[in-house]
């Protein structure tokens, strides 16, 4: 009996150093922080967080100024995180972050999207949101003619999914842009055949429930 107690206590022990700790709201720096080891939120885990060098001749943006937030599923679905951090740019100035991470775990497709929020630009200023994920491009633009804020793509599942993202916010040579933020969202895309057992198990349950009638 003490011997199956201690192997309870010692898989309930490994089960809680396993787990991630939860996302919360926090520098990008101290998401890098968290190493392989990475944070969970709703169902979904954030790990391998890296700053990567931004585009020649731009000045990189305080990864410690970057606020990292966790993200409900939104109208089209799917929880995130957003990258936060109000900042403008004028003429001849070009401000750059750039960084990835891994997601987990998936199963199935991917609807992945990256999102501008509190974008402006006048001139030849520009704003956007480039996000990598899996090899996949994504850009949210916002520039001084045209506003296309938003962006997404079903890709298709691996471990790890990968994403990259780089956000620039680029005066231009005479006009100007700002920006808030920026952010990813994942939702998992049932495959065919999952949605087949679904519709099959619906038109099951709707005979037997006729045949009791």
């Amino acid at each position: 009996m003490k011997k199956l107690l201690l192997l309870c206590s010692s898989i309930l022990v490994l089960g809680s150093v396993a787990q991630a700790a939860p996302c919360v709201s926090g520098s990008l720096d101290s998401y890098v922080a968290l190493g392989a080891g990475g944070c969970e939120f709703e169902g979904l885990t954030f790990s391998n967080f890296q700053l990567l060098a931004v585009p020649f001749g731009a000045t990189e943006l305080p990864s410690i100024n970057i606020t990292v937030n966790p993200l409900m599923a939104g109208p089209m679905g799917g929880t995130g995180l957003e990258f936060a951090l109000t900042v403008a740019a004028g003429a001849g100035s070009y401000l750059a972050s750039s960084f990835q991470y891994d997601v987990s775990p998936f199963v199935s497709p991917v609807l992945t999207s990256v999102e501008l929020t509190g974008a402006a630009a006048m001139g030849d200023g520009v704003v956007t949101a480039l996000t990598i994920a899996n090899g996949t491009a994504l850009i949210a633009l916002v520039d001084g003619f045209s506003s296309l804020p938003f962006s997404s793509s079903v890709i298709p599942a691996a471990m790890p999914f990968t994403v990259l993202t780089e956000i620039g916010v680029d005066g231009g040579p005479g006009g100007s842009a700002s920006f808030t933020a920026a952010s990813n969202r994942f939702a998992q895309v049932p495959e065919p055949s999952a949605w087949l057992l679904t519709a099959t198990g619906l038109l099951a349950a709707g005979a037997i429930s006729r045949r009791k009638a």
